[in-house]
C-alpha cells in the first residue's frame, strides 16, 4: 500500500513536472516571437527612418540639378526633353535604391486663386480667377448655374470675412451638417479638400483632380503650351472663357509641332484662338517655360519602402524651392 501511495506521488510530481516543463517551453516560445516582431518592427523603423533621409538626399539633389538647369535657361520644356522622359535612379551607401520620375506640374489651376490679398491682407475675391474657374466647371459638364454656385462656395470657405456670397455657403451651411463644423478661412492645402465644401462632389473632384491644383499662395497659374496633354484641354477652355470649346482645345493641343511651339505668340495665333475676341484673350495664363516641376519615386531600403512626391518652384529669376513634400508608405 505505501509502494502503490509512492509511485502515485511519483507519478503526480512528473506530471507536475512536464506540465511546469511545457508552460516554460510556451511562455519562451511565447518570448521568442514578441521579441523576433518587436526586432523586426524596430529594424523596419529604422529602415523607414533611413528611407526618408534617403529621400531628403534626392531633394537638395533635384534641387541642385533644377538650378543647373534654371540657370543654363533651359526651362524651356517640351515633352520630349530628356529631363522629363529619363528615369532617376539613385543608390545608398547603406544598399537601399530609388527611383523617380521628373514631370511637368505647371498645368494645372490653382484653386487658392479665387482669391487675393487686398491692402490690409484680407483674402478677397480675384474676379478674373473666380470667372476662370466657372468655365473650368462647365468645361466639366457642369451647368452654368452650379458652376456658380460652386465657384460662390469655394470663394466663402476661403475668404476671411463670414458674409455669404450670392450663391455661396458660409458657416451656417455647414454648422446643419451631421458633423457640423466651419469654413476654414485658409487657402486649401489640397485638392481633396474640394470635398469638404458644399457641392463638390467625390466623383466630380476626381474627375478634375488631374487639372487641379492647391499651392500654397494666391499666384495665377501659368501654362506650359509645350507640355500640356489632351486631358488639360479644359485649362485652354476657361482661360478663354469658354469662347474656345473643348473639342478644339484638344485639337490645338494635337496640333503642336513635334518640338513644340516657338513661342506664346505662335500659339495664341492658331486659328480657333485668333478667332476669340481680343476682351477673352487670356494670353498671360501660357508660357513657353515651366514654373512647378514634381518628382516622384519610391525609396527601397531594409525591406521599407517608402513613396514620395516632392513639387518645386522653378523660375529665371529666383532659386529652385521645394514648396511641398508628400510622403507615404508603400
Amino acid at each position: 500500500m505505501t509502494r502503490d501511495r509512492e509511485q502515485k506521488e511519483s507519478g503526480a510530481a512528473l506530471l507536475a513536472v512536464l506540465f511546469l516543463v511545457a508552460i516554460m517551453s510556451v511562455a519562451g516560445l511565447a518570448i521568442l516571437e514578441v521579441t523576433g516582431r518587436a526586432i523586426t518592427r524596430a529594424k523596419l523603423v529604422d529602415a523607414q527612418a533611413q528611407s526618408l533621409w534617403f529621400v531628403a538626399g534626392a531633394d537638395e539633389v533635384g534641387k541642385a540639378e533644377l538650378g543647373v538647369l534654371r540657370r543654363s535657361g533651359s526651362l524651356n520644356l517640351t515633352l520630349s526633353n530628356p529631363v522629363l522622359t529619363t528615369p532617376y535612379v539613385f543608390a545608398s551607401p547603406a544598399g537601399g535604391t530609388m527611383t523617380a520620375t521628373l514631370r511637368d506640374g505647371s498645368n494645372c489651376f490653382n484653386v487658392n486663386s479665387v482669391v487675393t490679398l487686398d491692402e490690409f491682407e484680407e483674402k478677397v475675391v480675384e474676379e478674373t480667377n473666380m470667372l476662370a474657374f466657372r468655365h473650368l466647371l462647365q468645361a466639366y459638364d457642369v451647368p452654368e448655374g452650379e458652376a456658380e454656385a460652386l465657384t460662390d462656395a469655394l470663394i466663402d470657405w476661403i475668404d476671411d470675412d463670414r458674409r455669404s456670397r450670392d450663391r455661396g455657403a458660409e458657416d451656417s451651411a455647414y454648422i446643419r451638417r451631421n458633423t457640423p463644423h466651419r469654413t476654414s478661412g485658409q487657402l486649401l492645402d489640397s485638392v481633396s479638400e474640394l470635398r469638404a465644401i458644399v457641392g463638390f462632389e467625390a466623383e466630380l473632384v476626381s474627375a478634375m483632380e488631374p487639372v487641379l491644383c492647391a499651392r500654397p499662395d494666391t499666384e495665377v497659374s501659368s501654362y506650359n503650351i509645350n507640355t500640356m496633354l489632351p486631358y488639360h484641354a479644359g485649362l485652354i477652355t476657361a482661360a478663354f472663357g469658354g469662347e474656345v470649346s473643348l473639342f478644339q482645345a484638344a485639337a490645338i493641343i494635337d496640333s503642336r509641332p513635334p518640338g513644340g511651339w516657338s513661342s506664346v505668340e505662335d500659339f495664341m495665333n492658331q486659328p480657333d484662338i485668333a478667332a476669340v475676341p481680343e476682351e477673352s484673350r487670356s494670353s498671360g495664363a501660357f508660357s513657353d517655360m515651366s514654373n512647378r516641376l514634381i518628382l516622384e519615386g519610391t525609396a527601397t531600403i531594409g525591406g521599407a519602402r517608402q513613396n514620395f512626391t516632392l513639387v518645386y518652384s522653378v523660375s529665371t529669376d529666383s532659386p529652385v524651392q521645394t514648396v511641398r513634400r508628400i510622403f507615404g508608405e508603400g
